[in-house]
């Protein structure tokens, strides 16, 4: 049960063929995160407000090679996989 006049601050992760045409450089609009929302949760959802949005992707930027002659990657699979909110600093 939600208490009235009390806010919730939520984390939603998302991705679908809006997101696959959009430039990781794109805002995140209230709109697409609203749509995303509506989609998996039905008609009756409601996006309060969008205090703040960033992008991320796959491993698309991940290298082919690990090693090149005798040079080797420092780089992890990981290292462009996770959303920026909530990693812990290194």
């Amino acid at each position: 049960m939600r208490n009235e006049g009390v806010s919730s601050l939520y984390r939603v992760v998302f991705g679908g063929p809006e997101q696959a045409t959009l430039s990781r450089a794109a805002p995140v609009t209230a709109g697409e995160v609203a749509r995303a929302l509506v989609a998996v949760h039905g008609p009756e959802t409601r996006l309060g407000r969008l205090r703040w949005g960033s992008r991320f992707s796959d491993a698309s930027r991940q290298v082919s090679d690990y090693r090149v002659g005798a040079v080797l990657s420092l780089a992890t699979p990981r290292t462009s996989t996770r959303p920026s909110v909530g990693r812990a600093s290194i």
